[in-house]
């Protein structure tokens, strides 16, 4: 060992060692750091998706309760004459889509726009 520290080149390698491992530390500290804000922003928005899709199925099902207690007897039969059962999941269905589908063109207008003001 002390032969190799006679050497001047080998007495600065720990030196150089800790400036690389200092400065990895460093960079992959701010990476990780952005890459978490990112991460919980993301968690934040779908969240926020879920949240509101979530409101809209329970909205949709109420109303479409207070839809059928004001219907008389006799309509809801008939009605079943012509209707299948699932009518209800159906009409959620395409209106879930439909929130989807506009969240989603929204969010591609925002890039479209981020885009355009970077280049």
């Amino acid at each position: 060992m002390g032969f190799f520290l006679a050497i001047p080149a080998a007495a600065a390698l720990p030196t150089v060692v800790v400036t690389i491992v200092t400065w990895l530390a460093e960079f992959l500290g701010r990476r990780i750091s952005t890459l978490a804000f990112s991460f919980s922003v993301w968690l934040a928005v779908n969240g926020a998706m879920l949240v509101s899709l979530g409101l809209l199925v329970v909205g949709t099902l109420s109303i479409l309760d207070g839809i059928l207690v004001a219907v008389p007897t006799i309509v809801t039969e008939v009605w079943g004459w012509f209707m299948p059962e699932n009518t209800f999941k159906c009409l959620l269905a395409i209106m879930s889509a439909r929130f989807l589908r506009a969240y989603h063109d929204f969010r591609i207008k925002m890039l479209d726009l981020k885009l355009r003001a970077y280049t």
